[in-house]
């Protein structure tokens, strides 16, 4: 069973219901805690050893001829073998919580109102696909509705489960564009959601302008995937639209239409691969149909009053929680205010860098990713709880992933790291090693 720094295991074995496939879940952590292949394994070996070490010395430490006793601090100045501190010191490094219901500390991002939403890589139930290489049957209905435009060397694909419309891999100057719709006059913010790698490199051109580049990403190159070199999980990125752009683009009513274009670098690597884009305006009105989405007070599924996700057809609202440290188990809230059935996802994540609509993409060989859960929710239901188990995560992103509209509040994880356990409290799963930095 492998160890979690934050005193949460891994529960393959003990989920209700089992995910597919996986991979070392840790390798996924905030940038600023992320090292490279070989030191990680290095550390890992040198952490397990020394852990290891730390167990035999600390069951030893009564016995004659100990230099420390079982029940010393940590910050004593008796210390047991190679310098380590006894292992009833570990209990001061268990990080579960003193009961099973666990909240969000804050909102780290959301939706004020999602002007437009198009899956750039959804494909039409006629698109058959045989491998990685799929037959053509024209754009989907999301893509005509954003005016999909793609060069000769464009294709749609599906990677890990994920549908993605890719520019051209390898191709210079490849591209596809989609047209989204915003308002005039306000503050427009695209969020991407893309393939991670680290030699992918392309723009992304608003109105024929170059606006954004992504760049070879060497802290992506050693992450750990089933499906080959070539794709590694999903990743998000955003950034703010040129206020200039924005007054120069063609009018459509009362908003703007914006050409969004990613075009691939000179040595573009897999280049371009693109699975969801938004625009996201502040703002408290929900845009006409069928574009737009809409949160209002995200703070309140936490403990307010709670927040309400409103959707069109091309809208899908979101607000990213975060838990502040690696949590486990079933997530529940309460409902109000649904008139027709609505389906709400949940996206889970360790990275804020990989939390996406398909969450981290931890998937297996299978291709078939179950890690966003999707719950239909009636007029009349109160409480939702989801039925699937899933473990290891500190960021939730909540969405609505159909049109409609739902009030959610008190929104929680019943934590369950170890269910054999009965008592959170007493969870004994800690890693402890003779480094402070690496206890810390």
């Amino acid at each position: 069973m492998a160890w979690r720094r934050h005193g949460v295991r891994q529960w393959q074995d003990t989920e209700a219901t089992p995910r597919t496939g996986g991979r070392a879940r840790g390798a996924r952590r905030d940038p600023a805690r992320r090292v490279g292949s070989a030191g990680s394994s290095r550390l890992l070996a040198i952490g397990l050893s020394v852990a290891m070490v730390a167990g035999f010395t600390g069951l030893a430490s009564g016995a004659p001829g100990s230099s420390t006793s079982a029940g010393s601090d940590p910050g004593s100045s008796g210390t047991s073998l190679l310098g380590l501190p006894p292992l009833s010191a570990a209990s001061r490094y268990v990080y579960a919580p003193s009961s099973r219901v666990v909240h969000p500390r804050s909102v780290v991002e959301s939706t004020a109102v999602d002007d437009d939403f198009v899956t750039a890589g959804s494909l039409d139930p006629s698109v058959t696909i045989a491998g990685q290489s799929p037959t053509h049957a024209g754009p989907s209905a999301s893509e005509a509705a954003h005016d999909f435009q793609g060069g000769p060397h464009a294709t749609r694909v599906r990677l890990m489960g994920v549908g993605m419309q890719e520019a051209g891999p390898g191709v210079p100057r490849a591209f596809f564009s989609v047209d989204l719709h915003v308002p005039a006059g306000a503050p427009v913010r695209i969020r991407v959601e893309d393939a991670a790698s680290a030699t992918a490199n392309y723009w992304v051109l608003v109105d024929g302008v170059k606006v954004y580049h992504r760049s070879p990403q060497v802290d992506q190159e050693d992450l750990y995937s089933e499906s080959g070199p070539q794709f590694k999980g999903l990743v998000h990125y955003s950034f703010p639209v040129p206020a200039r752009l924005l007054a120069a683009a063609p009018r459509d009513g009362s908003g703007r239409v914006l050409t969004v274009e990613f075009r691939n670098a000179l040595n573009p690597g897999p280049g371009a691969r693109i699975a969801r884009v938004w625009a996201i305006s502040p703002g408290n009105a929900t845009p006409p149909a069928p574009y737009g989405g809409a949160v209002a007070d995200p703070a309140g599924a936490i403990t307010g009053p709670g927040m309400t996700l409103t959707a069109h057809t091309y809208g899908r609202p979101y607000a990213i929680f975060d838990f502040g440290r690696d949590v486990g188990g079933r997530v529940s809230f309460d409902v109000s205010g649904v008139t027709k059935p609505v389906t709400v996802g949940l996206a889970f994540s360790e990275s804020y860098e990989y939390m996406t609509s398909a969450s981290d993409q931890a998937c297996g060989t299978s291709g078939v990713c179950t890690e966003t859960h999707y719950l239909t929710v009636s007029p009349g239901q109160t409480v939702v709880n989801d039925p699937n188990l899933r473990g290891g995560f500190r960021y939730l992103m909540v969405f609505l992933d159909t049109p409609g509209s739902i009030h959610l509040s008190d929104l929680r994880v019943h934590f369950t790291p170890d269910p054999g356990v009965a008592d959170p409290a007493a969870y004994t799963g800690a890693f402890l090693s003779s480094s402070g930095l690496l206890n810390a």
